[in-house]
């Protein structure tokens, strides 16, 4: 008797955990204006709310991640909407509104994994559910505002200048020797490394490593010439949440990738690379280095900055 009471009750605690919280495994498919995504942790549902990876989500939406290790929250920006929440957490914050969430992020396998719908309305998305196919439709506009990217500069494209000319430009503006001599390494990386324009990368890596003085929480041993951070990401005070690479090939070679990756180069994703944040998920996210912004960082003027400040310097010596 004693036995057949333990079977239904373990019986019955299974029936309730599985009403509150179920993987849907492939079974759910999400699909952002039309286009089928493809995420690293399979969508879950928990009381019946469809749960997706945090940085992933947010990223498919246009808004950049990042982790707040002291505050243990996430913060998400898109354009002038700042949204934090913490995992386990009901109460976050949109802007200057709380809002108490039926469903709080969870973390599951050391992934956290937020509700969709919250996600994606807090962006100005318009979410549905289609029960038949099991699928998560969501449509947003990727430009809040409209933007003339005419004379922008695309990550795909050759080079107006030579090695020598952006060796000279990096003396002038008092970099290390290790910074002029990675000058080599990008022009002679870039044709097996999607065609990235070698002078946009090397610009917006004297904008990283401050032409090679490495002054912020990367130091020159990491030879890490973009900032780039391990695969799990984590805060930009955190030197542990930054990858470090064998040789300065394999930095140059990952930070090429990157690029290509964002422009959406011919064969990307790579199934070999050096990039350690290889997402296909970011795949055509900025075709031109000005759209860097709100994407490779949280600034939107990042990309604007990098071309203002570093590259046309770079180009056009004279002006």
């Amino acid at each position: 008797m004693r036995n057949i009471t333990t079977i239904l009750f373990v019986f019955l605690l299974l029936l309730l955990l599985s009403s509150n919280y179920a993987f849907a495994g492939s079974s759910i498919a999400v699909k952002i204006n039309g286009e089928a995504q493809d995420y690293t942790c399979l969508p879950q549902i928990i009381d019946n709310r469809v749960m997706l990876p945090v940085r992933e989500i947010f990223n498919s939406l246009g808004a950049s991640v990042t982790w707040e290790s002291k505050e243990k929250r996430v913060v998400a920006i898109r354009d002038n909407t700042v949204i934090k929440l913490k995992p386990g957490y009901k109460e976050v914050k949109v802007n200057s509104d709380k809002i108490i969430l039926q469903q709080p992020a969870v973390i599951i396998k050391g992934k956290t994994m937020v509700p969709v719908r919250f996600v994606s309305e807090s962006l100005g998305a318009k979410v549905s559910w289609n029960e038949n196919t099991k699928t998560v439709l969501i449509s947003f506009d990727k430009l809040t505002k409209e933007q003339d990217k005419s004379n922008n500069t695309p990550i795909i494209s050759s080079a107006k200048i030579g090695v020598k000319q952006a060796q000279q430009w990096a003396k002038s503006r008092g970099a290390s020797d290790v910074f002029i001599e990675l000058a080599e390494l990008y022009w002679e990386l870039v044709d097996s490394h999607g065609g990235v324009n070698p002078a946009g990368a090397y610009a917006q890596a004297a904008k990283e490593t401050g032409f090679g003085k490495f002054n912020g929480v990367v130091s020159e041993n990491y030879k890490n010439p973009c900032g780039m951070k391990i695969h799990e990401g984590g805060a930009n005070n955190d030197p542990g949440a930054h990858q470090k690479f064998n040789t300065w090939e394999d930095g140059v070679a990952a930070h090429l990738d990157h690029l290509a990756l964002y422009a959406g180069a011919p064969g990307y994703p790579k199934n070999v690379t050096t990039d350690p944040r290889h997402f296909s998920v970011i795949k055509g996210r900025a075709s031109s280095f000005e759209e860097l912004g709100g994407n490779w960082a949280p600034s939107g003027e990042y990309g604007e900055s990098l071309v203002k400040r570093y590259l046309n310097p770079l180009l056009y010596p004279e002006n």
